[in-house]
């Protein structure tokens, strides 16, 4: 069961020497386009074994054909002429039709790391033991770039790794990720990697007496005819639309906050102009409270002297009024006196009498009028030492509401900048996202064309001076794990078959 690549490949590919056998005539060594496919033999952890290239041409007439490379040996697959191969160059005299040679390549390194591990009931476990062996298996692949080799394969190239295990000999498999199908009794597991990309692949299963052929590797360019206009994306434009609107939306919006905004920064500027004025003005009513309030208290005290004043002048002014018995008498003699000049004193003295007299009872009216004042200076006295309280905290209030209001006005003209900015940010926005479906569209078709790999160009894998290369395919393939064949008795064995025999017993 087990094989090597370089033993199948030859025996893959000898049946079109049969139909390749007549000698080719020469033709104008014209440059040729050709396709590399490179087999790959691994160990079962993944490390390169051997490398194998088989060269393929489609002639178009009888040619002779240059390729490079640097071979360690070269084969003719497709006629029996013998390839010349110097420094570097393969030459070959090849027929009209499908043209094959293989070259085997030196020590060297594939476009991806890979690396296989296994492991047995949690413990690792070498591959050459596996074989045989009982109880839960878990199968890790970790597929990497290789940062030694160019990039150009691993980023244009998707890998397919497939693997196939025996369900009698494999229950409870798990292989997340992978595409399962039944193939008989195997069950088979597909992976597929994209370029650029790296994959990490855990398999377990419950294994008795396990056995496995190899893991089938696949690398091909990802070319895809794919096209923007073939993606159904109504629901997706619609989205850029309802986007397109939204944005056109928050440009008018953004314009009139940043109009509002100045509107209310031009209010606040003649509130604050307005606030400024009144705390001026409100100092101005509390100086001069405070020196009505002063003013009372004065007139208070002033006005608490007076009665006793007043009593003064009544009590002399009653004692003017007031006559003695000489007074009386002297009078009355005067009254009985016939001298016209002793009546018109005595006339002018009673006049003057009574105008005391009247004084003295207007007086008595005004102490009563003072007493009834009195009570309403000190009603007023402390209303006005109150009121002067309470503006105290209106006016420690009011430098509150100012300092607010220029606080409000500080923010506020913040606020009318941000909305300025916000404006032109959006109206920016507006402008910038009035084509985004058409830019989309192109970002769109560029993404697909870069992952449909329209943009790559092949090269070749085995030598840069190849420069007419039309395709290049992987094929790589880890050891099997299997159990050694039993000994066969010399006498029992088959007789071993020339590649002609074999052939023919296909017929």
């Amino acid at each position: 069961m087990k094989k090597t690549m370089q033993k199948v490949l030859p025996a893959s590919l000898a049946a079109l020497m049969m139909f390749s056998l007549i000698p080719p005539a020469l033709a104008a060594e014209d440059a040729t386009e050709k396709e590399e496919i490179i087999y790959a033999n691994l160990s079962s952890t993944g490390q390169v074994q051997a490398i194998y290239v088989v060269n393929a041409f489609d002639l178009e007439q009888p040619q002779t054909i240059h390729d490079y490379g640097a071979y360690t040996e070269t084969k003719n697959l497709s006629t029996s002429d013998a390839l010349i191969y110097q420094d570097g160059q393969v030459s070959i005299s090849a027929p009209k039709g499908r043209f094959y040679y293989q070259g085997t390549l030196p020590e060297r390194q594939l476009p991806w790391e890979i690396q296989v591990s296994y492991f047995l009931d949690g413990s690792p476990i070498d591959a050459s033991t596996l074989a045989g062996s009982s109880g839960h298996l878990e199968i890790k692949m970790d597929i990497t770039k290789n940062s030694a080799e160019t990039a150009s394969f691993y980023e244009n190239y998707a890998l397919q790794a497939t693997l196939a295990l025996d369900t009698s000999r494999c229950k409870n498999i798990s292989a997340d990720g992978a595409t399962e199908a039944n193939v008989g009794t195997d069950k088979q597991l597909t992976y597929t990697i994209l370029p650029g990309s790296e994959k990490h692949i855990s398999i377990q299963s419950d294994v008795t007496d396990f056995e496995m052929d190899g893991i089938n590797i696949n690398g091909i360019s990802l070319a895809l005819d794919v096209d923007a206009d073939q993606i159904d994306t109504p629901s997706f434009t619609g989205k850029i639309n309802d986007l397109k609107g939204a944005v056109s939306s928050l440009h008018t919006g953004a314009q009139d906050l940043a109009n509002g905004s100045g509107q209310i920064r031009d209010g606040l500027n003649r509130i604050n102009d307005s606030s400024v004025s009144l705390t001026q003005a409100s100092s101005t009513v509390l100086s001069a409270i405070g020196e009505l309030s002063n003013g009372a208290e004065t007139l208070k005290t002033k006005l608490s002297a007076l009665p006793s004043g007043l009593d003064t002048a009544v009590n002399g002014l009653n004692q003017v009024t007031e006559q003695s018995d000489m007074e009386k008498a002297v009078l009355a003699n005067l009254k009985n006196s016939q001298d016209p000049n002793v009546q018109a004193l005595l006339t002018i003295y009673q006049s003057k009498m009574g105008a005391v007299g009247q004084v003295a009872n207007g007086l008595s009216e005004k102490k009563t009028e003072l007493a009834d004042l009195n009570p309403a200076l000190t009603t007023l006295t402390d209303s006005l030492s109150t009121l002067e309280e309470q503006y105290d905290d209106f006016d420690a209030a009011l430098g509150t509401y100012t300092g607010g209001v220029a606080t409000i006005q500080k923010n506020m003209g913040q606020l009318a900048v941000g909305a300025d900015a916000l404006s032109d940010g959006a109206n920016t926005m507006n402008q910038e996202t009035s084509h985004i479906d058409q830019a989309i569209d192109e970002e769109l078709q560029k993404a697909i064309d870069s992952f449909a790999g329209k943009d790559f160009t092949p090269v070749s894998f085995v030598s840069p001076e190849n420069e007419h290369v039309d395709a290049v395919q992987f094929v790589l393939k880890t050891a099997d794990i299997h159990k050694p064949e039993p000994a066969v008795p010399e006498e029992e064995k088959a007789p071993q078959l020339s590649f002609w025999q074999k052939l023919a017993n296909l017929f």
